[in-house]
């Protein structure tokens, strides 16, 4: 098991530019029904600046967060699934 949780933690580095660890920080604010606009773009600019429309994810952030499937969501699985394929930048 450790070798299997070694091997997705090297991976998610990778992906996320050695970010990985912070990546549960952004998941947690994704989750966080208290969680800002402010506070989300501050993250996304401390961590991934050149990744994506950071306007973009703010305003789409905004949306979706009005959405009943996304509010009753309880993982960010629920979450992502119940984000619509429009919000891409999310």
């Amino acid at each position: 098991m450790t070798e299997v949780a070694d091997k997705a933690t090297v991976e998610l580095n990778a992906r996320f530019f050695g970010n990985g660890g912070q990546l549960y920080e952004l998941a947690a604010m994704l989750m966080d029904k208290n969680t800002t606009s402010e506070q989300l773009r501050d993250l996304i600019e401390t961590l991934y600046p050149d990744f994506v429309d950071l306007d973009v994810v703010v305003s789409q952030f905004n949306v979706v967060r009005r959405l009943q499937p996304w509010t009753d969501a309880s993982t960010l699985q629920q979450r992502a699934l119940a984000c619509p394929p429009s919000l891409v930048e999310l």
